[in-house]
């Protein structure tokens, strides 16, 4: 009778895995580090990295290096998302400085970081993280936060060249286009809260988006309607008398070359659009009213 220990060498311990890793063509071993969802995975991995640069100290041979990190996503995530704020503020400061008026363009404009740091500070109170999916609602969410607060802000410039006050104007301004506003972002957080409903494992995973949505649109419509009102009230007053009025009477002469470029330009649109509208817009308007 022939054995197995006839032909071979019979060993009691485990299978060996037919499994292997491989990084750049060579056998390697994977050591996968987490982090607690309170901690800060930037951080994390800078350190990490710091570590396989310098201090890491193995046999000839051996090697440490960085694979699959993953806070290379959200540094990207990050970067992208200061870009588009501060790109939507120039942009927005820019037009209505251009269209409308300086002091109003920078009230207008400082609802986007408003609305960003007020949003995290209410996923910090409810316990939620700044993670790919709070940025990812950051970056939908950031288009529309001063949609409420340019058509306030614009109304408001409308009655006051009407011939009204700073106050009546913005009171009256306000009052005017407060049903709308309230209707448009209304439609528009309502169409996010389905996400609270969502149960199991996807419902936890997507929990951060709505709350940072509807965080971002509630406090853009609660300062479209509360702070930028009261700021546009009042009449710019020839001496400063806080720090907020000392910081953009700072602005305002750091950048006096570009508010004058801008008034004059403000003045050639301003022609330029009452020329389209009585030359082209009023007649194509009667005829298809008429048709």
């Amino acid at each position: 009778m022939l054995t197995v220990g006839d032909i071979g060498r019979v060993v009691d311990e485990f299978e060996d895995s037919p499994k292997f890793n491989e990084i750049n063509g060579q056998p390697s071993l994977l050591i996968n580090i987490q982090h607690a969802s309170e901690e800060d995975l930037l951080s994390i991995c800078r350190e990490v990295r710091e570590y396989v640069q310098n201090d890491a100290s193995l046999p000839a041979g051996f090697n440490l290096v960085v694979f699959g990190d993953t806070s290379v996503d959200v540094a990207d995530r990050l970067r992208m998302l200061r870009t588009n704020g501060l790109q939507g503020l120039i942009l927005v400061f820019l037009l209505l400085a251009l269209f409308l008026e300086f002091r109003l363009a920078f009230w207008v404009a400082m609802g986007i970081p408003i609305s960003v740091l007020g949003a995290a500070v209410v996923l910090y109170m409810t316990d939620q993280t700044l993670n790919m999916l709070s940025m990812f609602s950051f970056l939908m969410a950031l288009g529309i936060v001063v949609d409420d607060a340019i058509v306030v802000s614009e109304n408001i410039h409308s009655h006051r060249s009407l011939g009204k006050d700073y106050l009546s104007a913005a009171i009256d301004g306000t009052l005017e286009v407060l049903p709308s506003i309230f209707a448009s972002v209304g439609t528009t957080m309502i169409a996010f809260m389905p996400f609270f409903f969502v149960t199991g494992v996807m419902g936890k995973f997507i929990a951060v988006m709505p709350v940072a949505i509807l965080a971002m649109l509630s406090i853009s419509l609660l300062e479209s309607f509360t702070s930028l009102p009261c700021h546009l009230a009042h009449p710019p007053k020839e001496r400063p008398t806080n720090l907020v009025e000392w910081f953009i009477y700072a602005i305002g002469r750091i950048v006096s070359p570009l508010v004058a470029l801008l008034h004059i330009g403000n003045k050639f649109c301003s022609g330029l659009i009452e020329k389209f509208g009585d030359r082209v817009y009023l007649p194509v308007l009667r005829v298809l009213l008429h048709y």
